[in-house]
């Protein structure tokens, strides 16, 4: 068996090569933790434009809430994705689909209410814009009728 000594010595040789593969790892995951938080600012915008587009009132996020505050003037109710067929109809201002793919969401909205999703959806909204800058893309639709 190694003696204490012997370990402490090992451990010690090996310390530049453990520095080293740490490096390579650091190099490796910086670019892409740079562009995960690139994409989550650019989601955030997103949504900070959608508010400001957005009549005032009750807004739901689907999902898990943010690391962020959610955008003031709206009384902000957070849900999973899989509740969105248990809620009220001609309801919410505004609508943001953070995780998930529910059906219909268009009936959850009032009249003139948004929906801010970061994928493209044929539906029965009026697609206002996509913010297509880099993936995934990001769509505002508005209820119309």
């Amino acid at each position: 068996t190694q003696s204490r000594r012997q370990r402490q010595m090992c451990i010690r040789d090996r310390a530049p090569a453990v520095e080293r593969l740490r490096d390579a790892i650091d190099d490796y995951e910086r670019p892409l933790l740079a562009a995960a938080d690139a994409a989550e600012r650019r989601w955030q915008r997103a949504i900070e434009e959608a508010a400001a587009l957005a009549p005032g009132g009750v807004a739901l996020w689907l999902g898990p809430a943010p690391a962020w505050s959610l955008p003031a003037g709206f009384d902000w109710l957070i849900v999973g994705p899989d509740e969105a067929p248990l809620l009220p109809s001609d309801h919410f201002c505004l609508v943001v689909v953070a995780a998930g793919r529910p059906g219909k969401l268009g009936p959850l909205l009032r009249r003139g209410g948004l929906l801010i999703e970061r994928l493209l959806r044929p539906h029965e909204l009026r697609r206002l814009q996509v913010e297509d800058t880099a993936p995934p893309p990001i769509s505002t639709y508005r209820r119309e009728d």
